[in-house]
């Protein structure tokens, strides 16, 4: 009955975190909000994520309640699309900025999810694995980033598959660093700086836990290397891309979001090399 307690009472401050939320970036994407009420609502929008997660923390160090580890699944594009090395690059590194685990997935055929019978089209997935405030904050900076990306690319007067890929790899590398410094530092800061030493002995044990579950769920498999397809180095596209990705909008990102629903899995998968 106890934990049954403690699970409501963290739904309900995640629900009441997740209105905060939403009013505040609601306010910062309105086309009247002068820019600079946008800049302030975004800042606050970033502070009540970091203060739920040390809530969330905050509740794993004294009452040993867990938070829930999830798998997600995000499609990245079609099998041997154009962009599929620099979206594979982007979406596994940005997801384990955030201490997921992630696992390439290649399904060259229709099917179905085993438990819910949904459909699942063909294309290469992530497979995503940590607690579902760190698998949200990640899915949706991917969205941000890979919607730009594209949105760069059909702007381009060169559509050659070579530049648009060497493109993608200036875009890739920039777009990552910008990340890891503005939005990943700044978020381990934040929730550093508001935690007691209970709290950092939690998040300590929570990245083991991510581990063992990422270990269970792929019990007896062995995963090869991901290869990217060689290209023709372009100064030119990539400095293009690299140019495109300083540009881009992080301000926004990191949206608090519900666990999602465990698929199954199945197809030939990948292992990401180191």
């Amino acid at each position: 009955m106890e934990h049954k307690e403690q699970v409501d009472e963290q739904l309900e401050r995640r629900k009441a975190a997740l209105k905060k939320y939403q009013d505040l970036k609601a306010r910062a994407d309105h086309p009247n909000t002068p820019q600079a009420e946008k800049d302030v609502a975004y800042r606050m929008a970033a502070k009540v994520m970091a203060d739920w997660e040390i809530d969330e923390l905050e509740l794993v160090a004294a009452s040993g309640a867990t938070p829930a580890i999830v798998m997600s699944m995000i499609r990245l594009t079609d099998v041997g699309g154009v962009l599929q090395d620099a979206l594979v690059g982007m979406a596994a590194s940005i997801s384990r900025g955030f201490e997921c685990r992630n696992l390439i997935h290649e399904y060259n055929y229709p099917s179905a999810d085993r438990e819910t019978g949904n459909s699942r089209i063909p294309g290469v997935y992530l497979e995503v694995v940590g607690y579902s405030h760190d698998v949200a904050m990640a899915k949706e900076l991917y969205y941000t980033t890979a919607m730009d990306l594209q949105v760069g690319l059909m702007g381009e007067k060169q559509k050659a598959k070579n530049y648009q890929r060497e493109y993608s790899k200036g875009y890739v590398e920039r777009i990552v660093d910008r990340i890891m410094a503005e939005v990943v530092f700044a978020r381990k800061k934040r929730v550093q700086e508001g935690v007691s030493s209970g709290v950092a002995l939690a998040l300590r044990d929570q990245k083991q836990l991510v581990a063992d579950f990422f270990a269970d769920l792929h019990k007896g498999e062995k995963f090869g290397s991901y290869r990217e397809k060689k290209t023709g180095y372009d100064a030119n596209a990539r400095a293009r891309g690299r140019d495109r990705a300083s540009k881009a909008d992080l301000g926004g990102a990191g949206r608090i979001a519900g666990n999602g629903m465990k698929p199954s899995l199945g197809g030939e998968r990948k292992g990401l090399g180191k």
